[in-house]
């Protein structure tokens, strides 16, 4: 597995311990069937980066905020673990190989709350494998 720049590897290590499993057998899997590794673009987000990602600039305004499974500073601090992992896709992988990984990893790491563990999809930045637990 490599990470895309400085500090990735330490926002990984302090990351769940479910989504730091999935995240290597995601990598073990990859390079098994596609002779390929995986490369670790998100792990940790900002209360600031979430918002600017999912929110309007009225809602914004209004004191919205947006709370999802990467944590920002405070609630690391808390003890809180980010839950969710990005990977890189442009360059990396075909978009059939990707479906076909969301595919797996949503048959072989189910959810008991319905949503998907994974997740091939774009926030603004670019089309990316999302890869996400459940809060415990």
């Amino acid at each position: 597995m490599r990470f895309k720049g400085p500090g990735l590897e330490a926002e990984f290590e302090r990351a769940h311990p479910r989504v730091q499993a999935m995240a290597l057998y995601l990598d073990a899997h990859v390079r098994r069937t596609l002779a390929h590794d995986v490369m670790v673009t998100s792990v940790e987000r900002s209360q600031a980066e979430y918002d600017a990602i999912y929110l309007t600039a009225e809602a914004i305004a209004n004191g919205e905020h947006y709370m999802g499974p990467k944590p920002h500073w405070a609630d690391i601090e808390r003890g809180i673990r980010s839950r969710a992992v990005d990977f890189r896709t442009i360059g990396e992988l075909s978009d059939a190989e990707v479906e076909s990984l969301v595919t797996h990893i949503n048959q072989n790491w189910p959810r008991t709350d319905a949503k998907p563990s994974a997740l091939f999809h774009n926030v603004g930045a670019g089309s990316h494998l999302h890869i996400q637990v459940e809060g415990v």
